[in-house]
């Protein structure tokens, strides 16, 4: 609807696809623990018995940081001309592992937590965004979506005595 709208040239239309959004920004982080990283920084952190984890953790995936994904909004409000629609996605490109997780979790908290392999779900073994296009047109580049950039936020938005 909304591009039938801007087709118009009443409306600009920019629709932003985020995939795995996650990191901290000013302390302010994500504490929903069904998700992998605030599971495994609450399990590392006291908070948690255990992380569970489908299969062997070979899964591969991509996080995004949310200061990146706020930086792709930005873009994409100001690249909403009247007359256009245009949808990107956004993800980092960087793939890891759930076990990458485990052990970026770990070595930030500098010691190891229970994990426990459940068994395996059908689901893709290879999750990752093709964010080109917005690379391309908007000139975006995630600069803190490192693994480890992520993790660090998030650990010291959960767990703020760590911070410093």
């Amino acid at each position: 609807m909304l591009r039938y709208h801007a087709a118009t040239g009443a409306i600009g239309v920019v629709t932003l696809r985020c995939f795995n959004i996650a990191g901290a920004v000013d302390s302010v982080g994500d504490a929903d623990t069904t998700r992998i990283i605030p599971k495994a920084i609450a399990v590392a952190a006291g908070q948690a018995d255990v992380l569970g984890i489908n299969g062997d953790g070979k899964a591969v995936r991509e996080f995004t940081h949310v200061a990146d994904v706020a930086d792709a909004m930005v873009l994409g409000l100001a690249a909403a001309s009247p007359g256009t629609a245009a949808t990107y996605n956004i993800g980092s490109g960087i793939e890891v592992t759930l076990l990458d997780v485990v052990r970026t979790v770990e070595s930030i908290a500098g010691h190891k937590f229970p994990v426990e392999h459940l068994p395996p779900k059908p689901e893709p073994a290879v999750l990752v965004a093709d964010s080109d296009r917005i690379r391309r047109d908007l000139e975006w580049h995630p600069g803190q979506s490192s693994l480890d950039q992520i993790i660090r936020d998030a650990w010291d938005a959960a767990v703020p005595h760590t911070a410093g």
